[in-house]
């Protein structure tokens, strides 16, 4: 994985691991060329143990990433 969505936020080391594993996970349970689309370029803006908060594009992005992955 070469982009890092968290590269502008302030968020502690720990959870940047974290949402580096999230993104290896997802990458190989959603097609390639989905994940590019819809997953990879949204940012992590928060992340406990039990959620993390993203940012997308717009509300069409949002809904696609939460059918894609907003159960796992």
């Amino acid at each position: 994985m070469k982009a890092d969505s968290s590269k502008d936020l302030c968020l502690d080391p720990p959870s940047i691991e974290v949402w580096a594993k999230v993104l290896q996970v997802l990458e190989r349970r959603i097609k390639l060329p989905t994940f590019r689309a819809w997953v990879l370029p949204s940012k992590i803006l928060e992340i406990n143990q039990s959620e993390a908060v993203l940012a997308v594009g717009n509300e069409f992005a949002k809904s696609r990433v939460i059918s894609l992955c907003g159960n796992e």
